[in-house]
Formats: C-alpha cells, structure tokens, sequence
C-alpha cells in the first residue's frame, strides 16, 4: 500500500499544447531552484574554506593574545607570566621581543617587523614553528646572528639560503641621536605559511634581539594562546582585574574578528537572498502542479469512485510535487560537485587569463579561494528543500483530495 501513491504518481504525466506558457513557467521555475540551490552549495563551501582557512592561518599561528607595557621597557614580566600561569584557560605563553626594521639587499629595500623570539624552549609553545624545519629550529638555538625570512620577502628581495643581509633597526642606545642601527645577519632558512605574514615578518633569536636593542633582560611583551579562542575577551578580562593600568592587552579578535563576522553576514544574505528564490520556484512549480490537478479531475474521481483513500490522494500529488523539486536540487549537486572538484584548475585557468590573482595576498590573509564542502550545509539545504516542496506542494494535493467524485462523474 506505501508504494501505491508513489507508483500512480509516476503516472501523471501531463502534456500541454504548444502555444500554453505552462511548459515555459515550470522550466522558468526549475531553473530558479537548480541555480538557488547551486549557488547555495557553491558559495556556502568557499565560506566554510575561507573560515577554515582563517583557523588554520590566524588561529593556530598567531597569538591569541598580547600582553604589552604601555612604556617600551617590560621589565617585571616574570612576575606577569607567573600570574598568567594560574588560569586554566591559558595554553601557553611566550616572551618576544619586537621592532620594525629594514631589509637592505643588493635587489631593494623593504620594511618588516623583526621579532625576536626563544628557540630553545619547547617547540610546541609557539604554533609558529610547525612551519619550520626542526633542524632549523635547533640551529636558531645557537644565538649567531641568524634569520628566518618569509618566503615572500625571499622571492621579493631575491635573497637566497646563506646570503648576507643588512638589517637596518633603531638605535635604542642612544637616545639623542637618530642615526639607526645597522646590522649584518646571516639567512640561515625561509618559512611559508601562505599568509600576509610572509611578506613581513623576520624571526630571530631572542637573546640576539635584546643584545641589538641594547634591552637586556626586558622584552616587549608576551604571547599567548588559550584553549578557547572565541571567548578570549572574557579570559583577558579576567586577567585584567590583577593587572594594572600600565599595560595593553590586544587580542586577536580586534585585528581578525571582522573576517569572522563579515563571513557569517554574507553567508546570512546569501541564505536569506538564494531561499526565498527557491521559495518563489517552488510556489511556480506548486501553480503547474495545481494546473495538473484541474487536467487529471477525471482521473482523480474515477480513483476515488474505486475507493481510493483522501489521504492517498494527497500523498500521490505531494510526492509529485516534491519529486520534481527533489529532482532539480539532486541535478543540481551534482553540478556543484563536479565544479568544486575543478574549482581550483577553473580559478588557475582565470587567473592565467587575466594575468592576476583573483586575491592579493597584500590586501586578504589568504591568495587563493579555499574550497571545503560541509555535509552538514548540503543536509540542512536539501531538508530544507524538502520543507519548502512539502508546504508548496500541500495545496495541489489538498486541492485534488477535495474533488467530489460525483459532480464530476455526472457529466458523463
């Protein structure tokens, strides 16, 4: 019996005349839900890749949070790390020291940050460091005057693995003259995260740093991350009630947290804009349906003269309203997936041919569109599909449930 509706369904097929623009709606309709749907699924796994990426390249690399003096001098930051230590919530925290600096070599100059951190602790306190070689990481423990440049300043500057570089930074030792430092630094390796901060940042020993900045034992601040970043501000303003006023807490979230919430009110316009065209497509396709039904009246109560149930009616011109929606969303993920299984040779292609990348790694953390499919996003779509064919389609069938078998039947 469950498979009766679905089996006379299948059956009410309908052709129009030629010069009827029914047959023109429904494709009009059909369209509407497999381009809604498309761009749905399309757009909906490039902003989950674009928030993976952004986990990937901002969360898991940069500090979560900074903790600096407002003077330049950190001079009891012991004390601070000891207090740091005793939230829970707190993974790690590392001393740096920074300072904007500039790279002069044989092929240009250009303005970086140079940082100066502590190669000898464990390598898992700072994220940075999966990026670089471990046999990197045990040579910066040596303190000789090495570096680690991002690939991008390399490529710019045509700096090559051993080169001899001028580092140009100021001159804390005298505060009287402004003549800055200069300082000969050997490149020692490269580092790639595929982000901005390889177009800027250069590492260096710690204790190198602070010899060159003539800053002892001081540092600039202390980096730290935390078990949970997106509730950081309530951790830091815990932090700041045993702290005084003479320092700065930055968090990730001032710098980075406009991605998060830009992705998230696209993704709400998106939703908002591609569902309520698919609800017009489907209230079209649910109007032919109706045209259907007003064809098949002959039909209908001849099934319900033999003693077919109201609620089987329905159930047949339900499952065929719902099955053509359901047939234009299908024919539409397959579509989604076969491009985003070639989105990345399609963008090269482009970008080939204008001759430009379609992101600037200067102006975005990321030069290249990310991809990342979630079976969740495709499920709430399609269940939602579902939802919207079940109520469009509820009337037609409602409708065919009310014919009278007899005023029909009369006529003939």
């Amino acid at each position: 019996m469950i498979y009766l509706p679905i089996l006379i369904s299948k059956k009410f097929n309908i052709t129009f005349k030629k010069n009827s623009i029914a047959p023109l709606v429904s494709t009009i309709s059909k369209i509407g839900i497999f381009v809604g749907t498309f761009v749905l699924i399309v757009s909906f796994s490039a902003l989950n890749g674009f928030q993976m990426e952004l986990n990937n390249k901002i969360l898991s690399v940069f500090p979560h949070g900074e903790i600096f003096p407002i003077h330049k001098s950190f001079h009891n930051w012991k004390k601070i790390e000891n207090l740091l230590k005793l939230s829970s919530e707190i993974v790690s925290i590392t001393p740096y020291v920074s300072t904007t600096a500039l790279i002069n070599h044989t092929h240009g100059i250009k303005g970086i940050q140079l940082r100066g951190l502590n190669f000898n602790n464990d390598h898992g306190s700072n994220k940075l460091f999966k990026f670089i070689n471990f046999k990197t990481l045990k040579n910066m423990q040596k303190n000789n005057s090495q570096i680690l440049i991002g690939k991008n300043i390399a490529k710019r500057l045509s700096i090559k693995k051993g080169d001899w570089i001028n580092v140009i930074i100021p001159n804390n030792y005298n505060v009287l003259t402004l003549y800055p430092k200069y300082l000969s630094l050997q490149v020692l390796d490269f580092f790639q995260i595929n982000s901005s901060i390889d177009d800027k940042l250069v590492l260096m020993s710690i204790l190198d740093l602070q010899k060159h900045l003539n800053m002892q034992s001081d540092i600039s601040g202390l980096e730290i991350f935390v078990k949970h970043p997106f509730d950081i501000n309530k951790t830091f303003k815990e932090i700041q009630t045993h702290l005084s006023n003479n320092f700065v807490i930055k968090t990730w979230i001032a710098e980075y947290g406009f991605i998060y919430r830009d992705i998230k009110l696209i993704k709400t316009i998106i939703y908002s804009t591609m569902i309520l065209i698919i609800i017009i497509s489907c209230f079209s396709i649910a109007s032919i349906t109706l045209l259907e039904v007003s064809k098949k009246v002959n039909s209908i109560a001849i099934l319900k003269t033999l003693g077919l149930d109201n609620y089987i009616i329905r159930i047949i011109f339900l499952i065929h309203g719902i099955k053509s929606i359901f047939k234009v969303g299908m024919s539409s993920l397959l579509f989604s997936i076969i491009l985003l299984l070639n989105f990345k040779r399609l963008i090269h292609y482009i970008e080939k041919y204008l001759d430009r990348k379609i992101l600037s790694e200067n102006i975005y953390f990321i030069d290249f569109i990310p991809i990342s499919v979630s079976c969740v996003d495709i499920i709430s779509i399609f269940c939602i599909l579902f939802l919207i064919g079940c109520i469009t389609s509820y009337y037609p069938a409602y409708y065919a449930s009310k014919i009278n078998p007899i005023e029909i039947l009369k006529k003939y």
